[in-house]
């Protein structure tokens, strides 16, 4: 249980001001391929906000890899292995960053039992992690 608390504190970003998980490391939380998570978001887009999703540009992916670099909880190997494409020629596919509605929306959408109790611990683990650093961001 901590050793997945410590993953989902990792896995929490600032984007655009908002909060943020991104898809692959949400879909490694669930147990389910990033492939079913992204195409459950194209088949349900109506519920899916600006509020909810984010689609990462090339200058949101740098600002992430800045945060992760600078981080005190170390290097993120995985999202440097998933954003290396952005270094070499482009992106393969599009990465969505979820803010909490937008994991909330998820779990309703798959309705899994492992999924709306990796829900719970990651609403958990962020609000802990927003009283952390609510004084850090800067609107």
């Amino acid at each position: 249980m901590v050793d997945t608390n410590f993953r989902i504190h990792r896995a929490i970003y600032i984007l655009k001001n908002k909060v943020v998980m991104l898809d692959f490391e949400l879909a490694l939380l669930f147990r389910i391929k990033t492939r079913a998570l992204n195409q459950a978001v194209k088949r349900h887009k109506e519920l899916f906000s600006d509020n909810s999703v984010i689609v990462l540009s090339r200058k949101d992916i740098r600002n992430l890899m800045s945060q992760f670099v600078t981080s005190s909880l170390g290097h993120n190997s995985e999202v440097v292995r998933r954003f290396a494409p952005y270094r070499h020629g482009g992106p393969r596919k599009m990465t969505y960053a979820f803010t909490k509605h937008g994991v909330m929306l998820l779990a309703n959408i798959f309705r899994l039992h492992r999924i709306q109790n990796a829900v719970q611990r990651i609403i958990k683990v962020w609000q802990a992690h927003s009283r952390i650093t609510s004084d850090d961001i800067v609107f």
